[in-house]
């Protein structure tokens, strides 16, 4: 875990209506914003970008681990949070109000680093 300073190489960009994301429960990984602002949600070492709009949450379609890490930009491009690893369906991500970002993975939570 450490912050990184750029996003990188992201291709396509989901929204929380848009292909590649599911509503409500089942087994994907899910994220939550909390923030009163637009924050973005990049997979690293895949084409998926989940664009949360204000006080919303969505869930990423793969059935199966994916990527390289997650990077978490707020509209201005300021990166929030990093996180190394892949992304699993027993991945939850949580941006909070007061801008703190939270991922548990099979009941391990990591903070980001600085």
């Amino acid at each position: 875990m450490r912050g990184r300073g750029a996003v990188a190489g992201a291709v396509g960009v989901l929204s929380v209506a848009g292909c590649g994301l599911v509503g409500g429960g089942g087994s994907h990984a899910g994220f939550e914003n909390y923030t009163d602002e637009q924050v973005t949600v990049s997979i690293q070492g895949t084409d998926h970008v989940l664009v949360l709009p204000p006080a919303s949450n969505a869930e990423l379609s793969e059935g199966a681990c994916v990527g390289t890490g997650i990077v978490v930009t707020r509209v201005d491009g300021t990166v929030l949070a990093s996180f190394d690893g892949k992304t699993c369906p027993a991945t939850h991500l949580m941006v909070r109000a007061d801008w703190n970002v939270y991922v548990t993975d099979d009941l391990t939570t990591s903070s980001p680093g600085t």
